[in-house]
């Protein structure tokens, strides 16, 4: 069986951007970006351009996953994934779909790779798997991520969820390396790092009330 695997990816740094989607497309990935404010060509992609600014993570890549579905381009296995992380290096796109499949052969759950040891990796959903019919249960078929966060913490609410309901498998076989800035020998932070940290506060207080109201309307038996 042969799926087709989107990598969905939300793009500012073009350098980076430029250095590291040649990776996702190499091992066979169909790789959609969105860009705001910031624009470029990178061959090989599909390019979104919907807004001038920034609409947020959770909000931007349920809205080019719904694009694709709009255009007839909706596959099967989804990878939402930031600029500054690597596809698996000893698989490609396929044999992470097969992948998948042994631990959702309905399609309908997600895997998260947990083999980088970058700090954190194991608590939230950073780069996470996803089968096309998990759609219909996440946040009342809206997306995967709840929309109403930024930038941070909608892959933890996705973790607490997804592993309340039974639908996580976090797979330390697979790994979405993180070249994140904080790691040795990595460049400090990245410019746009100052707008998303004058955020990070109001999203840390929207988790704190959606985890104590436990997540109203995540899944579709919510109300």
């Amino acid at each position: 069986m042969s799926d087709k695997v989107w990598l969905i990816m939300p793009v500012v740094n073009e350098d980076l951007c430029r250095a590291n989607v040649p990776r996702w497309l190499a091992q066979g990935y169909h790789v959609c970006l969105l860009q705001d404010r910031t624009r470029f060509d990178v061959p090989g992609t599909m390019i979104l351009q919907p807004w001038s600014h920034y609409a947020g993570y959770a909000f931007s890549v349920n809205f080019a996953t719904r694009e694709l579905q709009r255009h007839g381009l909706l596959g099967d296995v989804f990878v939402y994934a930031g600029e500054d992380m690597h596809p698996d290096p000893q698989r490609n796109a396929q044999e992470v779909a097969e992948r998948y499949r042994t631990h959702y052969p309905d399609l309908n759950g997600i895997v998260q790779p947990t083999g980088d040891d970058l700090n954190g990796t194991d608590r939230i959903c950073g780069s996470p798997i996803v089968g096309r019919d998990a759609f219909k249960e996440f946040n009342n078929g809206f997306g995967i991520f709840w929309p109403g966060y930024n930038h941070y913490f909608a892959d933890e609410e996705l973790f607490n969820v997804s592993l309340r309901h039974g639908r996580l498998v976090q797979d330390r076989d697979l790994m979405h390396y993180h070249d994140h800035w904080t790691r040795s020998g990595t460049p400090s932070k990245r410019p746009h790092h100052k707008l998303l940290e004058e955020r990070w506060a109001n999203d840390k207080a929207l988790f704190n009330h959606r985890k104590a109201l436990d997540f109203p309307g995540s899944w579709k038996e919510s109300q």
